[in-house]
């Protein structure tokens, strides 16, 4: 049948098909934007950093469609000791809440690339 159009009216379908497959990729991209407009609205609602935490965890996790987010505080002044503070997690995970990470988690060795 392409070989019936003039080169013209072959480029314009060509387009078309294109824009088809853009379609998935927009809507994707529109949905994440909603996530995070929810997010941000949620998070101006609080000055509550456990509220903050929570509804960022659970927001993050229904965006990347991933079985857990969790949020980790080290500190500093215990050599980098830290513990998970709020996450969000699917069915049939356990949690992670409460866990202790002894030393060794300082951004410079968790993050080689941290600056």
């Amino acid at each position: 049948m392409s070989a019936n159009l003039s080169p013209e009216a072959q480029e314009k379908a060509n387009s078309v098909n294109t824009d088809d497959r853009k379609v998935p990729g927009i809507q994707q991209e529109l949905n994440q934007q909603k996530a995070l407009a929810r997010a941000i609205a949620r998070i101006r609602q609080s000055l509550d950093l456990g509220v903050i935490f929570t509804t960022t965890a659970k927001e993050v996790r229904q965006l990347l469609k991933c079985d857990r987010v969790a949020v980790f505080c080290l500190d500093p002044q215990r050599n980098w000791e830290g513990e998970f503070v709020s996450e969000d997690v699917g069915e049939n995970w356990p949690s992670a809440l409460g866990g202790k990470r002894k030393a060794g988690l300082s951004p410079e060795n968790c993050c080689p690339n941290y600056r």
